[in-house]
């Protein structure tokens, strides 16, 4: 989290506290699978009709991306750590995964999911 302050200062704080437990051995500022609680819980509160895309790189993505529903969706990184982990442990994904490369790619498989569910979801 960050903000300017009275002397306009840019400040950058931790997202959240460092206690939040997480069994990750990556970095505590950012807890990604306590993030992804947190979005889930407000989902329940607004009957769970909306869905998740959650984009990973590197190893501290897959825990997290292993919280997601199966209505969900996970986008992990070609030839990155993030999809070998999925691949080695798929049956562990619920979520519908979506690999890309670039920028592009990931745009055009956004674009995919979101026109797919327009088309069905009622509004």
């Amino acid at each position: 989290m960050s903000y300017v302050d009275d002397e306009e200062k840019l400040r950058i704080r931790p997202y959240h506290d460092f206690d939040h437990k997480c069994n990750n051995p990556f970095p505590p500022n950012m807890c990604k699978g306590l993030i992804i609680e947190r979005m889930q819980a407000s989902l329940a509160l607004e009957g769970n009709k909306k869905r998740m895309i959650y984009l990973g790189e590197e190893g501290g993505d897959f825990l997290p991306s292993l919280m997601l529903k199966e209505q969900d969706f996970v986008m992990p990184r070609k030839d990155f750590l993030v999809l070998k982990l999925m691949n080695k442990n798929h049956q562990l994904v619920k979520a519908e995964i979506h690999g890309w490369t670039d920028g592009v790619m990931t745009l055009q498989v956004i674009s995919r999911v979101l026109a797919y569910f327009t088309d069905r979801d009622p509004p």
